[in-house]
């Protein structure tokens, strides 16, 4: 689960890294970079109750369960009322209670922005433009009332729990007040790292997701391989997915809208194996 305003496009390097292990499904949020909402004023709990409907829909066996920044809060409370989810992952959880206010919340987005790679920057930025000043302004408050530490106790699941060391959103104490908190839980800081290590750190993450859930650890020559730059004709596929993901907000169409998230995904996949798209 990707986090406020953010896509699934965000998971574009640790999916395919995760793959070797088994099936990963992707979900975006309703409101956030293009996807449709129609329901109102969509909470945490509102947030939680679509992701358990889509996890039933897919016949999903305790998958493991992984939210990235607002998305730990919707995985945690997700993981409170099913007890058959028996893995969880918080990747860079928010908000730590010395951070609740917009401002303060603002600027901790602001300091472990300022950490990240320019490629993640533009990602999010892009994201946060597809997804309009409405959603997501609606969404921050309800981000900042959820308090994940009291939740927490309600889960039953295993919860492993990871931060950028140099991530100013997620500090350490706050991670350290959720593991207190939880039932089974560990906490992983990642050196050098700041708020999207699903992205810039994506193979330590995938590797402490899949050594959690107790998965075998694949051969080295399955395991995806980052590419120091894609070939011309992944680069042009991906320009067409992310065109195709723009038209389709614009005729609102929900279904080509997924087709095009997809392609992309896809393309990301082919573009970490090191792989022909053929």
């Amino acid at each position: 689960m990707p986090g406020i305003g953010m896509s699934v496009g965000v998971f574009e390097r640790l999916a395919p890294r995760l793959l070797p292990y088994g099936s990963v499904y992707a979900l975006d949020l309703p409101g956030f970079a293009g996807t449709p909402c129609r329901a109102r004023d969509l909470d945490i709990v509102g947030y939680a109750h679509l992701v358990g409907a889509a996890v039933d829909a897919l016949g999903l066996a305790a998958p493991v369960v992984i939210g990235h920044s607002m998305g730990a809060q919707v995985v945690t409370e997700l993981s409170a009322g099913r007890p058959d989810l028996t893995r969880l992952v918080l990747v860079s959880p928010v908000v730590a209670p010395a951070q609740r206010s917009a401002v303060r919340v603002a600027l901790a987005f602001a300091l472990a922005a300022s950490k990240e790679p320019v490629g993640v920057a533009l990602l999010a930025v892009m994201s946060y433009l597809l997804t309009g000043l409405r959603p997501f302004f609606a969404s921050m408050p309800r981000m900042i009332a959820f308090r994940l530490e009291q939740r927490i106790s309600d889960v039953e699941a295993d919860v492993l729990v990871l931060r950028g060391e140099l991530d100013a959103v997620c500090p350490r104490g706050w991670t350290a007040l959720i593991v207190s908190r939880a039932r089974s839980a560990r906490a992983v800081t990642i050196p050098g790292a700041a708020h999207s290590i699903v992205h810039r750190n994506a193979g330590e993450v995938a590797r402490l997701c899949a050594e959690h859930a107790g998965l075998t650890h694949p051969s080295r020559a399955s395991i995806p391989r980052a590419r120091s730059r894609r070939s011309p004709r992944l680069s042009l596929l991906a320009t067409v997915a992310r065109a195709r993901e723009f038209l389709a907000i614009l005729c609102r169409d929900d279904v080509a809208l997924a087709r095009a998230k997809t392609s992309r995904m896809r393309v990301a996949i082919v573009s970490a194996e090191g792989m022909s798209s053929d």
